[in-house]
């Protein structure tokens, strides 16, 4: 009796070849739809004397689909993590969350945080949608949401959620 050993044959290995490319190619797939899109843009307005900074956010992405809801998380995400101000209006101001420490605390309570019932709702103190367009996007139709931000109060609240170190700690 004589036994053939398929794994010789140029058809089984372009099978194999095959088959590994489609598996990776679905999982890298399925890996693309689970990933955040940060596509969100912020524009700084205004800073006023009580620590309140007023905000243009739009997200080239959605459009005109853009949800108010959305814009004020974004807004809020970029005040915590990014560099907001611009020094044409609002100067350049640093996120709050400034360092490896603060951000890894954050990321702790982040999910509940920005939740439907989170704590997050307390620190957008005004919102709309704006009909001026960011001279950047020129004559598209975006909803662009203009958000106001109780800053203050936003670090207040990190601070006593021990997240980040009050300003007058220790030098």
């Amino acid at each position: 009796m004589k036994f053939y050993n398929f794994a010789n044959f140029q058809g089984v290995k372009t099978i194999r070849i095959n088959l590994n490319l489609t598996f990776l190619s679905i999982l890298l797939l399925l890996f693309s739809f689970t990933l955040k899109s940060t596509s969100y843009q912020v524009e700084c307005i205004r800073i006023e004397n009580n620590g309140d900074l007023t905000v243009n956010v739009w997200n080239p992405q959605k459009g005109k689909n853009y949800k108010l809801t959305r814009a004020q998380k974004d807004a809020l995400h970029s005040v915590l993590f990014s560099n907001v101000g611009t020094k044409n209006t609002c100067g350049s101001m640093p996120p709050l969350l400034n360092n490896p420490e603060s951000i890894q605390n954050f990321k702790m309570i982040e999910k509940t945080f920005f939740s439907n019932k989170g704590d997050w709702k307390r620190f957008t103190i005004n919102s709309s949608q704006n009909q001026t367009i960011p001279q950047e996007l020129g004559s598209q139709k975006w909803k662009i949401h203009t958000i106001t931000i109780s800053k203050s109060t936003l670090r207040k609240y990190l601070e006593e959620k021990q997240i980040i170190k009050p300003l007058n700690n220790g030098f």
